[in-house]
């Protein structure tokens, strides 16, 4: 059985791909302003079209022919996945997929405020526990959320200083998962820029140690 682990909820640093701390998370925009019942107003934006390089306000050449929805995390890809591309894109471009994130938003706002956080009492993706791993760079850790992004942003509205989750498991995944990735480090804990030597899309030589560096980075900001 999954040990369940503790993290502080300002640990997060990320919305999906995105890197931002949880301050910054369009989830939690959604949040407070359903908090304030204030209907959240959708807001359309050109990050789709960007290359990946300008996602992440990088100059890094090898990322320039790819689009920015591509999925791709240094550590564990060996390069970006044209194939499947990151859902939560749509939420920036697609007024339905907005509605529909507000809405799940608020479903979950309305359980936690009403019977607490019980991860406990459901066993799937969508409704269970937070999952995800830690990133660190010179000593520092940050925590990237692999599932439960509304979670973590509901639970940081209302003002829980912990949250809990459970690491990432290389188990069960999607198609989508393991496209273009290393699965022999898929379920790792911690990902440290200490190892960037071996990470994949350094080991296969589509990025330098460097560039690699500089895309985890922007996730320490």
């Amino acid at each position: 059985m999954k040990k369940v682990k503790k993290v502080k909820v300002n640990d997060v640093c990320n919305f999906s791909k995105f890197p931002c701390a949880i301050y910054e998370n369009p989830l939690l925009k959604i949040t407070n302003e359903i908090m304030n019942s204030i209907s959240p107003t959708f807001v359309a934006s050109k990050v789709h079209k960007v290359s990946l390089s300008e996602f992440y306000n990088l100059d890094i050449k090898a990322l320039n022919g790819y689009n920015s929805d591509c999925i791709f995390l240094p550590w564990t890809h060996y390069l970006p996945s044209t194939k499947f591309k990151d859902s939560f894109f749509k939420i920036f471009f697609k007024e339905d997929y907005f509605k529909k994130e507000v809405k799940k938003t608020q479903s979950l706002l309305n359980s936690i405020s009403s019977y607490g956080y019980r991860p406990d009492k459901f066993n799937n993706r969508q409704g269970g526990q937070i999952t995800g791993y830690f990133l660190e760079h010179l000593g520092e850790k940050v925590f990237y959320v692999v599932s439960g992004n509304h979670r973590a942003a509901v639970l940081n509205s209302l003002s829980f200083g912990e949250m809990s989750f459970f690491y990432s498991s290389n188990t069960g995944l999607k198609d989508r998962d393991i496209c273009n990735v290393d699965i022999k480090v898929l379920g790792n804990k911690v990902y440290s820029s200490d190892n960037v030597a071996n990470w994949p899309c350094v080991r296969s030589g589509f990025l330098s140690e460097g560039d690699a560096l500089c895309i985890m980075k922007t996730y320490f900001s």
